[in-house]
């Protein structure tokens, strides 16, 4: 009998231990397979791909970040993610969407949501949005 893979937390580990992008989206896109409602896995893939940025990657940010709200409505990350990706996107009227997030988020959410966008300005440097929407954040 083999062991089944923790896709999951595998791309966790990857991401942590600063794997190529390509790498750990390949890990999460497993564990996808596997777990095809897994809510936590379309919000890490909406992520990365918003932070590798090739080609339509924005494009797919959104659309597994829009799967992972449709399979848990009250997913605060992956709207937090929804709404970074509007900024980076150029889209309008995001405040509504971010006002969203908010009303969604328990403490731990927000939280996690700063650390997350913290780590994003570490690894990719200076993006007006990131700091915008940490700005955001740290003014509730």
């Amino acid at each position: 009998m083999t062991e089944k893979i923790d896709y999951f937390n595998l791309g966790l580990e990857q991401y942590n231990n600063y794997e190529p992008y390509d790498k750990v989206i390949e890990t999460f896109e497993k564990g996808l397979k596997e777990n095809p409602n897994d809510s936590s896995i379309y919000t890490c893939l909406s992520w990365l791909y918003m932070l590798r940025n090739n080609g339509n990657d924005r494009k797919k940010a959104i659309d597994f970040a829009k799967i992972a709200l449709k399979c848990e409505p009250t997913n605060a990350q992956a709207q937090y993610n929804l709404v970074l990706l509007y900024m980076l996107t150029g889209r309008k009227g995001i405040r509504q969407e971010f006002e969203k997030a908010v009303s969604m988020s328990k403490e731990q959410d927000l939280e996690a949501a700063k650390n997350n966008l913290k780590e994003a300005l570490k690894r990719e440097g200076s993006i007006p949005e990131i700091e915008k929407l940490l700005k955001w954040l740290n003014e509730l």
